[in-house]
């Protein structure tokens, strides 16, 4: 399973702090390219002076993907408040929407995901997530044919895949009809739709 290290508690005054950086990065980045982006700009949007910032911060890349954790945090309670476990399509309708609503930001990060690191962690979080929910619900004796954690990197890679094909090309479809898409392909499998519509596929195996 994947693990990440558990998150330092944080005082109020430590969470303001960070609350602080991450909106003047956050808003910075609706203005220019992350990688042109500097410390001390951050700084002097949050009001605060660097030695602060390297009290929480090594980078300015630990910030974003502090940032954007905290953003992924709050889409997470939404989509568990929002459905049954099994009612996947709903979970995925929540957040297409949950980027739409926030599509000037989120269009700035993607467009400017020149910083590979993100998108990786990004990855993870989702990857992490998804193994969570599937260990939750997967009988306990059960042994999957395959891993659960290369099923979670694999949904996880599909969704930020399109998420980022969704952004840039300005929303074609809704949130539901992506979601709808993400289900299918997640349920079918992309072999199973090509022998769908008559095509012969070849195991290797």
């Amino acid at each position: 399973m994947i693990s990440t290290p558990p998150k330092k508690k944080l005082d109020r005054r430590q969470r303001r702090t960070r609350l602080m950086l991450s909106e003047a990065l956050l808003s910075l980045i609706q203005e220019k390219a992350f990688s042109e982006i500097t410390i001390q700009e951050i700084t002097d949007r949050a009001d605060l002076n660097r030695a602060t910032f390297y009290l929480h911060y090594g980078t300015k890349e630990e910030l974003l993907v502090d940032s954007l954790e905290r953003q992924f945090d709050l889409l997470v309670q939404e989509i568990r408040g929002s459905r049954d476990f099994m009612n996947f399509w709903e979970g995925d309708v929540v957040a297409f929407r949950h980027v739409y609503e926030n599509k000037t930001l989120f269009k700035a990060l993607f467009n400017d995901i020149s910083a590979g690191y993100i998108a990786f962690r990004i990855i993870d979080y989702i990857a992490e997530f998804s193994t969570e929910e599937l260990l939750e619900h997967i009988p306990p004796n059960y042994q999957p044919p395959i891993p659960v954690e290369i099923i979670s990197r694999h949904v996880a890679g599909s969704l930020f895949s399109l998420l980022i094909w969704w952004l840039r090309n300005d929303f074609p479809k809704t949130p539901e009809e992506m979601a709808g898409y993400i289900q299918e392909m997640c349920m079918m499998g992309t072999a199973g739709m090509l022998m769908e519509a008559g095509i012969e596929i070849i195991n290797g195996q």
